[in-house]
């Protein structure tokens, strides 16, 4: 399955696609790498910056956690083990879905890390305020306010935050380059999941319905299904709406949602095909 969103992004700030609205971050001057996106909704309350969540460093299991957690987040430590050993550790939250992490290396030994990621939210209307995640020489990791307001989002939307640290095209020995996106899509949560089993005829062979609370581990078709229509189900706004997918054998997986506040996770159900 692919899915292709087209999202607008603004390098070196913040960019909100609300009609013709665009909004501009100021610079940041702060120390530590930036490393990650911490985000809350105006349900949760915007905090001033002595009252963020504390990221805190597990001596035993040589990870890091963020305490009282409340928000959606993902970031990208640098650990450094007790036999020496140095590696990037990846933290989240779990809400942000379609995660794409890509890091490079320059010729200098600079490194450059992008990460994209989906949040599906379920009520229109959002305000998202948004944190960076930075972390300084001695490892000590802590999140810092963007700026002094929220930013509505609407049915397309996107927040991208970069920063470059002495990076340049080649990446040179002291060079550190971080972008973060995160795509906003308003999405219903489904109600009903319609699973045809279809034959090289494009007849129905099976039909399973699945309820919202209803998420199997794993989904195998009957032998000679050559592909798979899924229904979605949802009501949006009172209407009752359905979106389709198709599925091949090419496919290993399908998704299926399921709502935790205020947003949709995003779980792959995998596909047992017979050979």
């Amino acid at each position: 399955m692919k899915h292709k969103f087209l999202i607008g992004g603004l390098l070196l700030g913040v960019m909100m696609i609300t009609g013709c609205q665009l909004a501009k971050e100021e610079e940041q001057v702060s120390k530590g790498r930036f490393i990650g996106v911490y985000l809350r909704t105006d349900r949760m309350g915007h905090l001033a910056e002595e009252d963020l969540p504390q990221v805190v460093y597990d001596e035993e299991t040589e990870t890091y956690e963020v305490k009282e957690e409340k928000g959606y987040f993902f970031f990208s430590p640098s650990v450094t083990k007790k036999d020496g050993e140095r590696y990037q550790e990846q933290v989240t939250s779990g809400h942000l879905s379609d995660m794409n992490i890509t890091v490079s290396v320059g010729e200098g030994g600079g490194t450059a890390q992008d990460v994209e990621a989906v949040l599906y939210f379920t009520e229109k209307n959002q305000i998202f305020y948004p944190y960076r995640i930075r972390q300084d020489e001695n490892g000590e990791v802590f999140m810092q306010r963007s700026d002094d307001m929220g930013y509505q989002v609407d049915h397309l939307s996107a927040l991208m935050l970069s920063e470059d640290d002495s990076y340049d095209g080649i990446g040179n020995n002291e060079g550190y380059q971080m972008k973060f996106k995160v795509s906003f899509l308003y999405k219903a949560a489904p109600e009903v999941v319609r699973i045809f089993e279809m034959g090289k005829d494009h007849a129905i062979r099976k039909k399973t319905v699945l309820q919202a609370s209803m998420r199997p581990e794993e989904y195998r078709p009957e032998e000679n299904t050559e592909y798979l229509l899924l229904e979605y189900e949802s009501s949006l706004e009172g209407e009752e709406s359905i979106d389709r997918l198709l599925v091949s054998k090419e496919e290993a997986s399908f998704p299926l949602y399921e709502e935790a506040e205020g947003v949709l996770l995003k779980k792959l159900v995998p596909i047992l095909w017979e050979e």
